[in-house]
């Protein structure tokens, strides 16, 4: 019972949510293509060039292009299958007419051979061409015979073999089988078959469009009256102009059809008109803009719609292009990069290829997510903007570069230089997923923990190998100009800072092996990152250097200068502003640490029995005393007021007010700044822990943790990253 009610649910989902996602997927991505058509080759003709007729019909045809795939990509998804009945109708209207003209040819073709054959015999003879018809052969009594045949046949009297053998002149194989003639079996083989598959193309019309009347069913099946004037014996010269005739029939339907819909279009425009007249009221029009590129911008329609031109794109140069299918056999890599540049023709599909991009990207990230974290990665999702930083960094350079107007092969070394960009910022983004999962593994301990970090330390081997050959790759493919540093400067920063980011991750695992507290963990922990920070540094002042260099060259351009003046600020000055910020609050802690006095051995020995209210570790050794007359480690302390400078547990401002004369000490009350602002937030928080240094865990953000830490004996790091991840 249980599995036929989840097959049972499963089998609602997909004809209901999952079947209208699906139907919406299928049914709008034409429209995307209708939009790509016109865009390619129609956009120039959307206005008459002249008053000639072949000018204003092409300007028509191109207009009708954009309507329809705008139609296609703006109905809702009830008006939207109802559009789509009535192209279904008109190609099998077209259908019909191509049958019924191919029919009308066939016979003709064959009649006329068949005359020529019997006009020639071998006794010098001329005989009459006969008109192969039912009033040859179709009587009353044949009828009965043919319904005693097949109701024999039906009940299994009789089979096949004795039906022929015992009436090689049944009316049945007559018909099927040249009782009369082989000529007269194909003939009847062939008008039933016209019959047939005429009367299934105007059942499907029917279908489409819910005709219900009868005498319109009829009407539809207009194109069986060539069949029907052949099987009567007309002359067969009349064929032709029957089959023109069926076609006026349909011709003059199809306008009585628009006709009597017309007033229903006009209402459907007239409703929409004052819909949008409503909202422009209501609302503006940058609303509606804004709700108009976002009916317009589905990623997934875009993602279909380019992986639908790669694989054509691909199958076309490997089996139809004479000059690359050599090409991209040898060297499939190098024909994958190429149908990938041949897909960028024009706007939208270099468009969609952004899209495509930040989709990979995206999948790419998640898929690092899954194999450090397991699948529960897929669930509680930290990246939900992921890929948007890589498709975003392909469009800029692209608009940059003009790529789409740049031709082939130059477009492919663009195509190169633009994908190793964004693979260098693809490796930075999944150094960024993988950075604090690595530090937070490094309090771990047991078996589990060992394969997590495994793992980890896997993938960061690659992110550092990566960026170097990446650098090594370009240097050998082009020239070493500014572009080319940018991007290899890029790649090396990565390799930097994965390097410093293993150094802490071995610093944090000896720390979670020590039994004693770690004095020095901070600072060495600041000094490394220092050192990190200073090799971007130099390595952003060289790319400065050299872009002075190239622009003072005679190379100077403005596109140079603008990526030279946005490297200057972010990698340079802003990292000099924050680097220098950060000296200088740590340089105000250990002021402020070194002005706290220590705690006296008498102190210390009532303090035995308490922990910091910061780390949860024993006061043993050595203690600092607050004004508020709270004890806490140094170190801790120190750590504490890199975030702020109020007292952990009653929210007093830690930093005394030394008066230079008396040298006496004045220590802020507590009312002066309320309590609730004494606690930092978690962004804070973070902010330390993955930029200036390891925080300890903060009070009153898990009571819970405090105790267990104390109980347990835990250590420090474990501690930290517990309460703060």
């Amino acid at each position: 019972m249980v599995h036929t009610m989840a097959f049972r649910s499963l089998e609602w989902q997909m004809k209901g949510k999952y079947f209208e996602i699906v139907a919406s997927l299928i049914l709008r991505v034409p429209g995307l293509f209708l939009l790509e058509h016109w865009w390619e080759y129609s956009v120039a003709y959307t206005w008459p060039h002249s008053q000639d007729v072949a000018d204003i019909f092409g300007a028509l045809i191109a207009n009708l292009v954009l309507i329809q795939g705008l139609l296609i990509l703006l109905l809702s998804l009830e008006n939207l299958v109802i559009l789509y009945m009535h192209y279904i109708s008109i190609g099998l209207i077209f259908v019909g007419c191509f049958i019924s003209r191919y029919y009308v040819a066939t016979e003709l073709e064959l009649a006329h051979s068949h005359e020529e054959s019997l006009s020639d015999d071998d006794d010098g003879t001329e005989r009459r061409l006969r008109h192969f018809s039912m009033s040859q052969v179709f009587t009353v009594n044949s009828a009965l015979r043919i319904a005693k045949e097949y109701r024999d046949f039906a009940l299994g009297k009789e089979d096949i073999s004795s039906m022929s053998a015992g009436r090689g002149n049944s009316l049945v194989f007559g018909i099927f089988h040249g009782a009369t003639s082989e000529d007269e079996f194909y003939f009847f083989r062939r008008q039933i078959a016209a019959i047939f598959i005429q009367v299934v193309v105007a059942s499907f019309i029917s279908f489409c469009l819910d005709v219900n009347c009868h005498y319109k069913r009829a009407v539809l099946a207009v194109y069986t009256l060539p069949v029907v004037f052949r099987f009567s014996g007309m002359p067969i010269g009349l064929l032709l102009f029957v089959h023109k005739l069926s076609s006026a029939c349909i011709i003059l339907t199809i306008i009585f059809y628009i006709m009597a819909y017309t007033p229903d279009l006009a209402n459907f425009a007239k409703s929409l008109y004052f819909h949008l007249y409503y909202e422009l009221q209501t609302f503006g029009l940058s609303l509606i803009l804004i709700d108009l590129f976002n009916q317009l911008y589905v990623p997934i329609h875009f993602l279909i719609f380019w992986c639908v031109k790669f694989l054509f794109q691909f199958y076309d140069d490997v089996f139809y292009s004479e000059s690359n299918s050599n090409f991209v056999i040898d060297r499939w890599y190098m024909g994958l990069l190429w149908s990938l540049t041949e897909v960028c023709q024009n706007s939208i599909t270099f468009f969609s290829t952004v899209v495509a991009i930040a989709y990979l990207s995206s999948s790419i990230q998640r898929l690092v997510q899954v194999i450090i974290q397991g699948p529960k990665a897929v669930v509680n999702d930290r990246y939900p903007k992921a890929g948007v930083t890589e498709g975003l960094t392909f469009f800029l350079l692209g608009i940059q570069t003009g790529f789409i107007h740049i031709k082939m092969p130059h477009r492919l070394a663009a195509m190169t230089v633009i994908l190793f960009v964004v693979s260098a910022s693809l490796i930075q983004s999944i150094f960024e997923v993988i950075e604090p999962l690595l530090l937070s593994l490094g309090a771990q301990r047991g078996t589990s923990s060992i394969f997590k970090q495994c793992k980890v330390l896997l993938m960061c081997l690659i992110l550092f190998i990566c960026p170097l050959y990446m650098s090594s790759a370009l240097a050998k493919i082009f020239d070493l100009d500014f572009w080319t540093l940018v991007v290899m400067s890029s790649c090396l920063m990565t390799s930097v800072q994965v390097a410093g980011l293993l150094v802490i991750h071995i610093i944090f695992v000896y720390d979670s092996y020590r039994t004693n507290p770690w004095e020095a963990l901070d600072d060495i922990i600041y000094y490394t990152r220092a050192v990190v920070r200073f090799l971007e540094f130099i390595i952003a002042v060289f790319i400065v250097g050299a872009g002075f260099h190239e622009s003072l060259a005679g190379t100077w351009s403005w596109s140079n200068s603008i990526i030279l003046l946005v490297h200057c600020y972010f990698n340079v000055w802003q990292k000099l502003q924050i680097g220098w910020k950060s000296f200088l609050q740590r340089r105000e802690a250990v002021q402020k640490i070194n002005a706290l006095p220590c705690a006296v051995p008498a102190e210390l020995k009532k303090l035995s029995d308490d922990v910091c209210s910061i780390c949860y570790e024993p006061m043993v050794t050595s203690a600092r005393k607050t004004p508020c007359n709270h004890f806490f480690h140094g170190a801790c302390l120190r750590k504490w007021l890199y975030i702020q400078e109020k007292c952990p547990n009653c929210a007093t401002k830690v930093s005394p007010i030394i008066k230079e004369q008396t040298g006496e000490e004045i220590a802020p009350t507590a009312e002066e700044t309320p309590i609730d602002s004494a606690m930092p937030t978690l962004e804070e928080i973070r902010r330390v822990v993955l930029e200036d240094s390891v925080p300890p865990s903060l009070p009153r953000l898990s009571e819970l943790a405090r105790l267990d830490s104390a109980r347990q004996g835990r250590t420090r790091s474990e501690t930290v990253y517990e309460s703060v991840y």
